[in-house]
């Protein structure tokens, strides 16, 4: 799967790994960003930005086969867009990286999640500046690096937490003396 881009935008490609049986999944103005395959290899998630400096944004889905493409959301209001977008391990749900409200003007992100075939996202992260979330093998938990209070900087100022996706049982683990037993059931890497 890659993205590449001709005259009216961006658009996501599946081929074969030898590069034959290319099929194009996404046409038309818009830009598409970001694609990632869901776990069970039937569905893929990809950002679409559209409006004029492609500066609305929402969250897609396509099947493999380029059929049944549609918007999982449609506020088409997040200035920073939907980034890191990932899938539960038994494709259902997917958390992504955004912002709401206030948070957008000052360009600070959190975590949410939703049904992978759309509906209420719920926001999971609350303070500070969150990103690149990553499911637990088993679905229970989701870990994700924070900068408290201030814009993320991965080489620094970063801890490393876990929350389940409910939003509850938020932990520091960089700080604990074994990060795996912090998660039941997982390990951290």
């Amino acid at each position: 799967m890659y993205v590449e881009r001709d005259t009216l935008g961006s658009h996501v490609y599946t081929s074969r790994a030898n590069g034959s049986v290319v099929r194009q999944l996404t046409f038309g103005r818009e830009v598409a960003t970001g694609p990632v395959w869901s776990p069970d290899g039937r569905t893929i998630l990809f950002e679409r930005r559209s409006g004029r400096y492609n500066v609305t944004s929402d969250l897609w889905r396509v099947n493999v086969d380029g059929s049944g493409a549609y918007p999982l959301t449609h506020d088409g209001r997040s200035s920073l867009g939907y980034l890191h977008s990932t899938w539960s391990p038994d494709s259902t749900r997917i958390a992504f990286v955004s912002c709401e409200g206030r948070k957008c003007q000052t360009r600070v992100q959190d975590i949410f999640v939703m049904s992978a075939t759309g509906g209420p996202r719920r926001r999971i992260t609350w303070s500070g500046d969150n990103n690149s979330p990553s499911w637990s093998p088993d679905g229970r938990w989701i870990a994700y690096y924070n900068a408290r209070g201030r814009p993320l900087d991965l080489s620094s100022s970063a801890e490393l937490f876990v929350v389940r996706p409910d939003g509850r049982g938020r932990r520091n683990v960089s700080r604990a003396n074994d990060a795996s037993s912090s998660c039941p059931g997982t390990k951290v890497a």
